[in-house]
């Protein structure tokens, strides 16, 4: 099969029939399951510190190295999808996903930086063959499946966050790999029917270069590693002048790909004004999720060191809000006319929520809530539409579509976390303060300049 026999979500030629039922609950857990991995661990890193009685680099270390390969090689990964089949990727993955979890529980913490590379290399692998198979689901169904799939991510973020100290504070630093672990086994039988009366997960593009992917990857990764390495400096300004230095690396060799007759990234996805407009917004999204948890960990830092069920309660109730709002921002995102104000209002409605976390010297709990309410519905309304208009790229194979959309996202968390955890450092009278109503300006900035005016999905 040729790239050409597969079109957008919504409108991807060849013959589907979609599967058994319960494929799309299949798909949609595997997405939460890879944004409660990282987020629940992250938010715990103090907690297993003391539990685990090493320092909390050694932590932040095992969960950089797990951001490094995660979105270092999700471009080969999608590749791997579109090469060897997206159903077959998606089984290797939770399956090494499951054995390096139930591995570090046996070992204990000697090499759980290890096991976190290998489970952030699973993770590359299984978010761009998850939406390669949503995304060649029959069309209505398609749309529908991403929109859920778009807002899982934006619910499972803020209940990661929120769930994350408490568990590994009750249950001990192992849950935080066991539950991962146990829930990729389930995810990996549940699999098991997904290849009868479906034509899409077995698709497979032959002759198709690796060596494209392999260098995209590495460029990608460098970029990743500079960020991640820079924010064990001392200096506050190291981790902007690594980003600035590895930033023309990765241009350059986009600029390379582009040029190329088959590309790794498809030119239906920056051809069209929407589609650069959701990708610009997915970025946009990632860096902006990042920059609130830092933020909100940091203005509500003395309340979760006493309370943390007390802490993670704005983070319960983003969720929620998320939860909520999702059905509405799906049916709303359904008409082309609407893509376009979503697009636009939802960079500024997290803007906004970032002034009020900035408004006052000493953010309260119940600031604090009325500001993750709105990043919960800013954040599935973004994602929401995001997902949706780079998942339509015409012409293009679904895994690499996936491994795009993943790496931009990725990309912005990155330098979300790079650029917040600098200026939290910067000698500022209230860093804190300062940093949330800049990431405010900047973020309502962008989706402004990144709407798609007048234009239609």
């Amino acid at each position: 099969m040729t790239h050409s026999d597969t079109g957008p979500a919504g409108g991807r030629g060849g013959s589907r029939r979609g599967g058994p039922p319960g494929t799309t609950a299949v798909l949609i857990g595997v997405q939460l399951l890879l944004v409660l991995d990282t987020t629940v661990i992250t938010s715990a890193t103090p907690v297993m510190s003391r539990q685990l009685h090493t320092g909390v680099g050694r932590v932040s270390l095992a969960q950089g190295v797990y951001a490094l390969a995660f979105g270092g090689l999700l471009l080969l990964g999608g590749w791997c999808a579109d090469r060897f089949g997206a159903l077959r990727a998606l089984r290797w993955a939770l399956g090494a996903f499951a054995l390096s979890g139930g591995a570090v529980t046996m070992v204990g913490a000697g090499p759980v930086i290890a096991l976190r590379a290998l489970q952030g290399a699973c993770a590359a692998l299984a978010a761009p063959a998850t939406l390669a198979l949503l995304i060649d689901l029959p069309p209505r169904r398609a749309r529908r499946a991403l929109g859920w799939f778009a807002a899982v991510g934006a619910i499972g973020l803020a209940l990661g966050v929120g769930l994350g100290t408490p568990l590994i504070a009750a249950a001990g630093w192992r849950a935080g790999f066991t539950g991962p672990a146990v829930i990729a086994l389930a995810l990996l039988i549940g699999t098991v029917p997904l290849g009868r009366g479906r034509t899409g997960g077995g698709r497979r593009s032959a002759g198709a270069d690796g060596r494209p992917p392999v260098l995209l990857s590495a460029a990608v990764t460098v970029l990743l590693a500079a960020a991640e390495a820079a924010l064990l400096a001392r200096s506050w300004w190291t981790p902007l002048a690594a980003l600035a230095a590895a930033s023309p690396l990765l241009l350059a060799v986009l600029r390379a790909d582009a040029g190329r007759t088959r590309p790794v990234i498809p030119p239906s996805m920056t051809a069209a004004t929407t589609a650069r407009a959701g990708l610009v917004l997915m970025t946009a999204f990632g860096g902006w999720q990042a920059a609130e948890v830092l933020l909100v960990a940091v203005r509500l830092d003395s309340l979760r060191a006493a309370h943390p069920w007390l802490a993670g309660l704005p983070f319960w109730l983003q969720g929620a809000a998320a939860l909520l709002c999702a059905p509405a921002v799906q049916r709303l995102c359904e008409s082309g006319r609407s893509l376009g104000p979503i697009m636009t209002l939802s960079p500024c409605a997290a803007g906004l929520g970032f002034i009020v976390i900035g408004a006052t010297r000493s953010t309260g709990l119940a600031a604090a809530c009325v500001a993750t309410v709105v990043f919960g519905v800013a954040a599935v309304s973004a994602s929401t539409a995001a997902t949706l208009t780079t998942a339509s790229a015409a012409d293009a194979p679904p895994g690499r579509v996936g491994a795009v959309m993943t790496s931009a996202r990725q990309l912005g968390t990155s330098v979300g976390t790079c650029v917040v955890g600098a200026l939290l450092g910067a000698p500022l009278g209230s860093p804190g303060r300062a940093c949330a109503l800049a990431a405010g300006a900047v973020v309502i900035v962008l989706g402004l300049a990144a709407s798609p005016r007048g234009r239609r999905a």
